[in-house]
């Protein structure tokens, strides 16, 4: 697949989704909004979740980072193996 292309198929599918969260998420918060408030133990601590999120999502910033960095790595050895270099098309 030529980089546009992938590029632009990447964008699509970001814009797709980020739609779709964002009417699931309007929809939510219309629902919450009518439902009678129930017991405070019912409701997770919102700091506490919110941290958690946070650093789940940075955990796996990190573990998509090092990926990456591997995944190049294992081009760039087989490209010396080829006699070509990772900037050469």
């Amino acid at each position: 697949m030529a980089p546009d292309l992938l590029t632009t198929a990447n964008q699509s599918t970001v814009k797709v989704v980020s739609f779709a969260q964002d009417q699931v998420l309007r929809v939510y918060k219309t629902f919450a909004s009518k439902v009678p408030a129930g017991p405070s133990w019912l409701a997770p601590a919102r700091e506490r979740s919110q941290k958690t999120i946070e650093q789940a999502f940075t955990f796996q910033t990190q573990l998509l980072e090092s990926s990456k960095a591997f995944t190049i790595g294992l081009i760039d050895a087989g490209a010396r193996t080829s006699g070509t270099t990772s900037t050469e098309k």
